[in-house]
């Protein structure tokens, strides 16, 4: 006996994920230092390449970034 089976799995998104590390030094309030690594994702339609939603998708996952780096630094004062 012989089974003979095809799977035919396929990714129905894509994900772009973009991560920065972060070295911040407060010359003021020492406490306030850290190091950090920040990070976010933009998901895609599997049938679109990267070069299709580059712009859009660098805009999305930077605008995170910057506001969650913001969140934690300059907040504060």
């Amino acid at each position: 006996m012989s089974i003979n089976t095809e799977l035919d799995l396929n990714a129905a998104q894509n994900r772009l994920t973009i991560s920065v590390n972060i070295n911040y030094t407060n010359f003021k309030k020492e406490e306030d230092n850290f190091e950090r690594t920040y990070s976010f994702f933009y998901d895609f339609p599997a049938e679109l390449q990267v070069y299709d939603v580059i712009d859009s998708a660098h805009k999305e996952i930077f605008d995170r970034i910057t506001q969650d780096i913001f969140n934690d630094t300059l907040a504060k004062w």
